[in-house]
């Protein structure tokens, strides 16, 4: 049955958004070929070239924003200064930042080895004096948001080296399966070598603690002044 024309079943609507405003698409759907038998007996080809129904660009902004500012804030505000106003709502943006992070966990690999054990790169520039990278780390306790009974523990953090862009990260110590190496990538992100030592600024806190536990050698911790007095 090969060169013959696959029989219609009509079209359906497809929106891709984009920052710019919806694009709406039509998108016809076939009847499978006899031939190449599926789980399925219809496909539509623009689906499968569309996995993703919404524009890179759209989804840099979303996940930027939304990282910084509630959900809800995120949405009015991409409504305020984008013509995106017709399918954007809170829930939509928690899903795409939601998937956003999965990702960004993916790179980090499935392993969990200490910040001082990965070797530097033969084309890594040596470390800096330690006074040049400090790292702040602080813990803290918030409420569950669904039953307002149990609390959970955030850590965030903020790296600054020098002429480098700072860099901050955050998660929560009892859902990450990864934190050392979160740590770790912020490092590698400002450029520095795997054994740079650091100065790190932390609140005493037993998890943020052990977030630092094996950093390479030479970095020093510090209790923060608002600790120390």
């Amino acid at each position: 049955m090969n060169g013959r024309r696959l029989r219609g079943k009509g079209q359906y609507p497809i929106v891709f958004r984009t920052a710019f405003g919806h694009v709406p698409l039509a998108s016809p759907r076939f009847y499978r070929c006899r031939c190449h038998p599926a789980d399925s007996r219809t496909f539509s080809p623009l689906a499968e070239l569309f996995t993703e129904h919404t524009a890179p660009e759209l989804l840099y902004l979303e996940s930027r924003w939304a990282s910084l500012i509630s959900f809800g804030m995120t949405t009015a505000l991409l409504k305020d200064v984008l013509p995106v106003a017709g399918t954007t709502n809170p829930e939509t943006i928690r899903c795409h930042l939601h998937k956003v992070a999965a990702r960004q966990d993916a790179d980090l690999g499935a392993s969990e080895p200490g910040l001082s054990e990965d070797g530097p790169a033969a084309d890594q520039a040596s470390p800096i004096a330690r006074e040049a990278v400090i790292v702040g780390i602080d813990g803290g306790y918030l409420q569950n948001w669904h039953d307002k009974k149990r609390n959970f523990e955030v850590i965030v953090g903020k790296s600054m080296a020098e002429d480098c862009d700072d860099r901050y990260f955050g998660l929560v110590r009892s859902q990450d399966a990864e934190p050392k190496r979160r740590l770790c990538a912020v490092l590698r992100r400002q450029g520095l070598p795997a054994d740079q030592p650091v100065t790190v600024l932390i609140d005493g806190g037993d998890s943020v603690c052990a977030l630092v536990s094996d950093l390479p050698a030479g970095s020093e911790h510090h209790l923060d002044w608002f600790r120390a007095t």
